[in-house]
């Protein structure tokens, strides 16, 4: 992934390679006009309760081996504000 972002992979730190190929694809989505967060799509903190409780009802979550607590996905949608 890094040396198809255009980082320099002969870099002997392997942890700057890994943080400059991070940096690259958040570069690339910020051209790319990709949201960094869903505020941006519109979502306030106080709906956080609201897609929680629809993401607990999601089909795709029944099959994940370990289910997430609605504490949980209420703290990664506020991670992800």
């Amino acid at each position: 992934m890094a040396k198809a972002s255009g980082v320099d992979v002969t870099i002997p730190n392997a942890e700057l390679v890994d943080k400059a190929a991070i940096d690259a694809i958040v570069k690339l989505a910020a051209d790319a006009g990709i949201p960094s967060g869903i505020e941006q799509l519109g979502a306030k903190a106080d709906d956080i309760p609201t897609l929680t409780e629809n993401a607990l009802k999601d089909v795709c979550g029944f099959t994940n081996p370990i289910q997430a607590t609605a504490e949980e996905i209420s703290e990664i949608f506020r991670a992800a504000m």
